[in-house]
């Protein structure tokens, strides 16, 4: 699981002199804080690595299906 620190606990956390580990960083990170953003499914292949994939999807394209909606 990576860890998402504050900007104020960066030096703390890169600190390679310090005699303690920064174990108090190792906590929870505020959801409300976060943002999920949809984003390109060729994110999830390492042979993609162009900087259009950073870029937020305005909507998931409709997956198809192997069924028609006859409700419609």
């Amino acid at each position: 699981m990576p860890v998402i620190l504050l900007e104020r606990d960066y030096s703390r956390w890169l600190d390679v002199d310090s005699p303690q580990l920064p174990m108090d960083l190792l906590r929870p990170y505020d959801a409300d804080q976060m943002t999920a953003l949809k984003v390109d499914k060729r994110i999830g292949n390492v042979r993609n690595d162009t900087p259009d994939l950073l870029q937020e999807q305005s909507a998931a394209p409709e997956e198809p299906s192997l069924f028609k909606d006859t409700t419609a």
